[in-house]
Formats: C-alpha cells, sequence, structure tokens
C-alpha cells in the first residue's frame, strides 16, 4: 500500500473590523479541509504582509449580512427598514459614496481568490458604489414602505470620527482575477432581501 502524499492546508488570517464578516468566513471555510483558520485580527494587513511575502489581503467595504456587525443586532440594511416600518420618515447621509457588500458575496470571492493562488490586495466589494442614502433609499423601494427617505448632509451630524467623502473601492483587479465582475450593489441587496424574508 502507497501512502499518499500529506497535503498542507491553506492557512487563512481573517482580518476585518466587523465580527459578522469574519464570523461568516470562517463558517464557509470550516467545512473544507482545504483551509486552517489561524486567527482573526481587527486591523491586519501589516501583520500579514510581514508574516508572508506571498500574502492574500481581501479588502471589503460597508457590509450587510445575516448577522449584525460588533454587538448589535442588525445592520443598516435592516435598522433603515426598522425606522421606515415604524412610519418615518427616515433621514439617512447623501453626501458620502461607499461600495456597499453583502458578506456572503465577499465571502464566497475570497475562496475562490484563495484557491486560485491570488495574491496582493484585492478589493472584495460590490461592482459599483452609492450613498448611503441611494442604499436606503432602494431598500425601502424593494420591500414596499412608504416611509420618505430624506437625504441630509453627513455635517448635520456630530461624530468625532472624520469620514472621507469617497470611500468606495474599485473592483478592477477582483474581476480580472475571478474573470467577472462582482454583482452590484443593488443586485446584492436583492439578493440579501429575499434570503432574509423581506422579498418573496
Amino acid at each position: 500500500m502507497v501512502a499518499q502524499p500529506q497535503v498542507m492546508a491553506i492557512r487563512v488570517l481573517i482580518a476585518d473590523d466587523h465580527r459578522l464578516f469574519r464570523e461568516a468566513v470562517e463558517a464557509i471555510l470550516g467545512g473544507d479541509d482545504r483551509f486552517a483558520v489561524v486567527g482573526h485580527a481587527l486591523d491586519g494587513e501589516e501583520a500579514v504582509r510581514l508574516a508572508d511575502p506571498r500574502h492574500l489581503i481581501a479588502r471589503v467595504s460597508s457590509l450587510f449580512g445575516a448577522a449584525g456587525p460588533r454587538n448589535k443586532s442588525s445592520n443598516f440594511v435592516e435598522a433603515i427598514l426598522k425606522k421606515a416600518g415604524e412610519g418615518g420618515p427616515v433621514r439617512v447621509v447623501s453626501d458620502q459614496w461607499m461600495t456597499p457588500t453583502y458578506t456572503a458575496d465577499a465571502a464566497r470571492a475570497i475562496v475562490r481568490l484563495a484557491l486560485s493562488d491570488a495574491t496582493g490586495v484585492t478589493h472584495v466589494t460590490s461592482a459599483d458604489g452609492c450613498t448611503w442614502h441611494a442604499l436606503a433609499t432602494e431598500a425601502v423601494r424593494l420591500v414596499g414602505l412608504r416611509a420618505a427617505v430624506e437625504p441630509v448632509p453627513a455635517s448635520s451630524y456630530y461624530s468625532q470620527i472624520r469620514r472621507p467623502k469617497n470611500s468606495a473601492l474599485h473592483t478592477g483587479r477582483l474581476t480580472s482575477l475571478l474573470g467577472a465582475p462582482p454583482p452590484s450593489w443593488r443586485e446584492s441587496l436583492r439578493t440579501y432581501l429575499r434570503q432574509t424574508g423581506h422579498l418573496s
């Protein structure tokens, strides 16, 4: 009997400040013997670069998914739908751009990148960006709520954190590596709303 060569699992360090994303990725990888999750980190880019020259860093943005971020019970989409369902009106920032990303889409893309031996930094987000107001308006429209979604400037909310006007990420490299563009944020939002029971 010839002994089979032992295949080393791909070691994965999941680095992101959103607990829901780290847990979603680990849940997907946990049932696959090809991967070994070696740890979590809130901000591990520099650590990954120093640990392995053949690193893969996946940057994500403005996540929404079935579990809420950090210790919250919901995400931005759920919070907006809850407020709109209570009668609104809903006031949402309209002058900050980002790239809304469904956690399930991001997790699947990262698995494909890891299996393809991709290295370096890749933005793993939806294909296009929008404002928080646009995301809120589309979620309310799709679900069929009648609450008004009022656009307001970011300056109307006091915050000690200075956020950029445009934090949207470009996905050209992701498209090149995977051979096709990721879903648009509108497509991913509709998928999320169906999977969470908001749409039939």
